[in-house]
Order: structure tokens, then C-alpha cells, then sequence
């Protein structure tokens, strides 16, 4: 298990407004990553609706997922990502392709959250790697899977 290094979070955080930069920290042990994050004043509404939304939630997995797909390119954690680009990937090479999100009890967004994800099936088809990841926020507060799908030029 290692702590996301400050030098990774800055990367991955550089492609995002100031106000969206909401990964704090957190830990890594491919193929599981565990984020802490602040999420703050909504940023797209008039009215602050202190809880998280689909929308906030989504940017933490975001922000946790490509800091755990970095570390994994960096540790050739798995064939699917040697001799991968990060900068490139997270430019146009990565996409969320769907995102199932349930949410069962309400997360405050006054105070820091804390979101595991668990990247539990990686395949090949072509030039595509497809990531089946699964997701819990807040002890089951928000749970779900995402497909993420990496580009392979």
C-alpha cells in the first residue's frame, strides 16, 4: 500500500478547475485505492444542496481512478499499462464509458469523505483496455461500478 504522493495528486489534479480539485489523499494498493476527499460548496448550482450528488461523487471517482491508473502505469502494475502515457491517456485517451451509482443515505459535503474503489476486472478487445471498477462511498452510502475504457495506441 502506498500514499498517493503529493507530486501524483498535483498531476492528476492539473486538468481541473481550482474549485473541482477534490481528491485530498489517499492510499493505493492495485488493484484497490482508497480517497479522502473535500468536496465543498457546490459549484454548479445557485443554492449549495450540502449533500453530494451524482455529479460531486463522480468527480471523486474521477480524480481517485486516474491517480490509481497513473500509479499503476508507473509500477507496471499490470501488462495492460506498460509503456503507457498518462499525459496522453488523460487527455483523450481515457473515457468513462458508464457509471451506475446508488445512493442510500445522504453525504454531507461539510466535512471530508472517504470513497474505495476496486478495480475488479481489466480485458483487452484491440486498441481498448476495459476496466470493470466497483465503488463504495461513506461505508455504503454510495455504491456502484463504472466501466473506464483506455485507449491502447
Amino acid at each position: 500500500m502506498v500514499e498517493i504522493d503529493e507530486r501524483v495528486r498535483q498531476k492528476v489534479l492539473a486538468v481541473y478547475n481550482l474549485k473541482q480539485r477534490i481528491l485530498l489523499g489517499g492510499t493505493i494498493d492495485y488493484p484497490k485505492a482508497r480517497g479522502i476527499f473535500k468536496i465543498g460548496h457546490c459549484f454548479y448550482a445557485i443554492d449549495d444542496f450540502n449533500h453530494a450528488t451524482d455529479i460531486e461523487i463522480q468527480l471523486c471517482l474521477n480524480q481517485l481512478l486516474y491517480s490509481t491508473v497513473y500509479q499503476a502505469i508507473k509500477e507496471k502494475s499490470h501488462p495492460y499499462f506498460d509503456n503507457k502515457d498518462f499525459d496522453k491517456l488523460q487527455k483523450e485517451g481515457m473515457l468513462i464509458a458508464e457509471s451506475r451509482k446508488r445512493f442510500r443515505k445522504s453525504i454531507p459535503t461539510d466535512r471530508e469523505i472517504y470513497g474505495e474503489i476496486n478495480i475488479v476486472n481489466l480485458r483487452k478487445r484491440k486498441n481498448l483496455v476495459f476496466a470493470k471498477v466497483d465503488f463504495d462511498f461513506e461505508n455504503r452510502s454510495c455504491m456502484g461500478a463504472l466501466e473506464l475504457v483506455i485507449v491502447d495506441n
